[in-house]
């Protein structure tokens, strides 16, 4: 779900903290967590408050520092204890705050007085707030929520859009199709992600029609609005092909692509501790384009579910992780096979 990150070294604290999303599982409580993380931003920074000078509702202790709270949104990431979590065979929501860097971190020195209790406090009140807002709502809120999604929803794929384009404008003019194609891959994958989003509403939505009604309408209008995103990276495509002075080509999908769309890998070991046992090592070398690709590889494996096809699952993690393209992901998935950890069925 979301990762907040709060920066310190020895000499100074700095008040930094990453909002990272850890969990591809998609939540609403993510955007409520990150809603919070940016309402504590407003009322700590300087730049952004009516009163110059000052911080508005300011959050502090009288034993810390008194610095702004700055804040940026990334993305997943690994490398810690939440992994567990966030495990696909465990699919756990999780919210995970962490210092990093930190010059203390697993040494001797890694002791209480080396935490900001400023950034503490801060931390604290979003952990408190995003939890008694999820667990106290109602099912009047779904529409509350269904609009916070869809909002920050819309941030997330305009970021997502803004790289598709700068992905096929500065390709070369071999590469350009593969850029297209990877771009309305990212594309059409963003507004999936934030449609599953919208659905986790329904647990607080229960029978309320109005807002199930909310929630449906949102989602029909992402499937709009991902049709005239397609359309223009498709305008945006045979524009580039013209500089560059060559024909562009129709979307399809090869032979390969074909053949992942009809196999569904499905892991051999039963119940989620056995399949945790599991080593998902698909003897691929390092040099493969599976692992030029920031935690692609585990992606691959914990986006097996035995519902998604091959395809699916390679799509899920262009859009993640920037690629690889299906073609190499297919190899991933034949090595997992031949190590006999899981089985391709027709689909």
């Amino acid at each position: 779900m979301r990762y907040l990150h709060y920066f310190q070294d020895s000499l100074q604290i700095h008040n930094f903290i990453f909002v990272k999303l850890l969990n591809r599982y998609r939540c609403f409580f993510n955007d409520v967590v990150q809603d919070f993380a940016e309402l504590t931003r407003e009322m700590n920074n300087n730049g952004i408050t009516p009163y110059y000078g000052k911080l508005a509702l300011q959050i502090a202790s009288p034993s810390g520092s008194q610095l702004p709270f700055l804040l940026n949104v990334i993305g997943f990431d690994s490398g810690s204890d939440h992994m567990i979590f966030s495990n696909g065979n465990v699919k756990i929501p999780i919210v995970f705050f962490n210092c990093w860097p930190d010059d203390f971190y697993h040494s001797s020195m890694d002791t209480p007085d080396k935490s900001d209790p400023t950034q503490l406090k801060r931390v604290a009140f979003i952990a408190a707030a995003s939890a008694i807002v999820a667990t106290s709502a109602k099912p009047k809120d779904a529409l509350i929520f269904a609009a916070l999604s869809a909002g920050k929803g819309r941030r997330r794929i305009a970021v997502k859009y803004e790289y598709s384009i700068n992905l096929m404008q500065t390709a070369k003019a071999a590469d350009l199709y593969t850029a297209y194609k990877k771009a309305a891959i990212t594309i059409e994958q963003s507004y999936k992600y934030e449609i599953v989003n919208l659905k986790t509403i329904l647990k607080i939505a229960e029978d309320d029609k109005n807002a199930i009604s909310s929630i449906k309408t949102e989602s029909a209008n992402f499937n709009t609005e991902m049709n005239a995103s397609l359309k223009s990276l498709s305008e945006m495509y045979k524009f580039l092909c013209r500089q560059h002075n060559v024909k562009p080509v129709k979307l399809v999908l090869t032979p390969e692509e074909e053949k992942m769309s009809k196999l569904i890998p499905i892991k051999k070991a039963k119940g989620m501790v056995a399949q945790m046992a599991v080593k998902m090592n698909s003897g691929l070398p390092e040099s493969h384009d599976v692992n030029k690709h920031s935690h692609a590889a585990w992606e691959l494996a914990n986006f097996i579910d035995g519902k998604k096809t091959m395809l699916e699952i390679a799509h899920a993690v262009i859009a993640e992780c920037g690629g690889p393209m299906p073609e190499k992901s297919a190899e991933f998935f034949y090595g997992l096979e031949k190590n006999g950890v899981i089985e391709l069925k027709k689909k």
